[in-house]
């Protein structure tokens, strides 16, 4: 919701590939970071469940 006010106040003063950029940005990072998260932690599931005996 934040975001949506700041990019609605700052769109007058921004083109469209700056107003692009400040909307995408924050996304791709929210994503590659929640990505590299899951992934570590299946890893981590994963060579837990490897050392357990069977």
């Amino acid at each position: 919701m934040a975001l949506i006010y700041f990019v609605n106040k700052l769109s007058p003063s921004l083109n469209l590939s700056r107003l692009v950029g400040l909307v995408f940005f924050p996304i791709f990072v929210w994503t590659a970071l929640i990505s590299i998260v899951a992934y570590a932690g299946l890893k981590l599931y994963n060579s837990v469940i490897a050392s357990l005996p069977i």
